[in-house]
């Protein structure tokens, strides 16, 4: 079944399985998880690429589910908009089955990073 020991990887271009940590704050999961890393070769892609709002934002994308998008929204929004995440905002902003709520909040972000 593709499972690597007890447990299955997680695919490395969408860690659906990490989707979920967006229902948390996203100062205190990355201070959960960096302690533990700290000193891993892997410990800057695992923050700064998997666990970036841009990463979850486009997971959030994936799964079609505005559930997953609100939260995602409330990680870029709790962080600087970079080229990344611009991108990921517009291609949310692409899809028809956001609501008009998630639209706005998308554009708002989008508008802070013009702002800036």
């Amino acid at each position: 079944m593709g499972t690597s020991g007890p447990l299955s990887r997680v695919h490395d271009e969408r860690p659906l399985a990490l989707l979920p940590l967006v229902s948390f704050d996203r100062d205190r999961v990355l201070a959960q998880i960096e302690q533990p890393l700290h000193g891993s070769r892997h410990a800057d892609r695992i923050v700064g690429e998997v666990l970036a709002p841009a990463a979850m934002l486009r997971m959030a994308t994936y799964t079609q589910s505005v559930y997953w998008a609100e939260l995602a929204l409330r990680w870029v929004e709790s962080s600087s908009v970079s080229d990344a995440e611009w991108d990921e905002l517009l291609s949310l902003l692409e899809q028809p089955w956001i609501t008009r709520h998630v639209r706005s909040r998308a554009l708002r972000q989008l508008k802070r990073c013009d702002a800036d």
